[in-house]
């Protein structure tokens, strides 16, 4: 029995009582929690456990059932709990399992691996984190195929790697202490003496936990669209060497230039690298040559 976890019985006190998990995906389809779910089901867990308090629970439960998710995943009210680690061993009192697969909700990733364990008792899945998520995520140093140290939230640490889903069996429960304020901290307690594998996944990690981690996940991948403005002249400063290669380059981008502004003016300042090869290619596009010698001289690059 593989189970799938989300700890979702948290205060929501840095987004104004809005509980993270229900932050809206970019592609306007469902929420963080229904993505962690389905990606979770879609990966080989059996069922999904939903720990969550009493404020939460009917937030919950109408992602589950709008949905269609009622079957597969079961919601625990907890009522309480004071911290991340109360709410796990909670959420699994008089459960069954081989393997449970523990996911952050207020997080979102592309991908996961469950399957990397093997006889291990507990592994993560590691991401290569961005300067923006430095000190802000638990980092973890690996080395030798396993994870050597673990820093949590710690602007001064150099580890390029962030955990962020957890794959454990039973023997790792006793690791998780009620009084410690989440399971990085018996990830570090396990690895005092034990070995903890990891998966390095593809992709980014975004933790939506913050505004400025939110931000950065909307922003991400997004589709830059040309703005267009009645009467805009475009201007180009171009410069290349003497190369049969550089022409070819400059071909493609004023190719691209032509076809995303497909009827403004496009104006080239000249200057003594270019040949025929460029008016030539220019007159094709209908892009005008000034040449250096006009006014419109200070545009070239190299002036600045």
């Amino acid at each position: 029995m593989i189970i799938g976890l989300l700890p979702c019985a948290g205060t929501a006190s840095r987004l104004h009582g809005l509980p993270k998990f229900m932050l809206p995906l970019k592609e306007g389809k469902g929420c963080l929690l229904s993505r962690w779910i389905k990606l979770l089901l879609e990966k080989g867990c059996d069922k999904v456990i939903i720990g969550c308090s009493s404020n939460n629970f009917p937030l919950v439960e109408s992602v589950i059932t709008d949905n269609n998710l009622t079957d597969c995943v079961i919601i625990k009210n907890l009522i309480k709990t004071l911290t991340m680690n109360e709410t796990i061993i909670r959420s699994l009192e008089n459960e069954n399992f081989d393997k449970i697969v523990m996911a952050m909700p207020d997080t979102y990733v592309d991908d996961i691996d469950i399957n990397f364990l093997g006889n291990n008792i507990v592994g993560v899945n590691l991401w290569n984190i961005r300067d923006s998520q430095v000190g802000k995520l638990g980092q973890c140093n690996i080395q030798n195929e396993i994870v050597t140290d673990i820093t949590d939230k710690d602007s001064n640490c150099h580890y390029n790697y962030g955990w962020g889903v957890i794959v454990f069996t039973n023997e790792f429960m006793k690791y998780i202490l009620t009084e410690e304020p989440h399971t990085g901290y018996s990830l570090k307690n396990f690895i005092i003496y034990n070995k903890l594998y990891y998966k390095i996944i593809s992709g980014l990690y975004f933790d939506c936990g913050t505004v400025e981690g939110y931000r950065e996940f909307l922003n991400s991948s997004l589709e830059i669209k040309p703005m267009y403005i009645k009467g805009t002249i475009i201007i180009m400063a171009i410069y290349i060497n003497d190369k049969e290669r550089s022409y070819e380059e400059l071909i493609k981008c004023l190719n691209q230039v032509r076809k995303i502004y497909p009827n403004e003016i496009i104006i080239g300042v000249n200057n003594s690298s270019l040949n025929d090869k460029w008016k030539s290619l220019a007159k094709q596009l209908n892009i005008q040559i000034i040449d250096n010698n006009d006014s419109l001289y200070r545009y070239e690059m190299g002036a600045y």
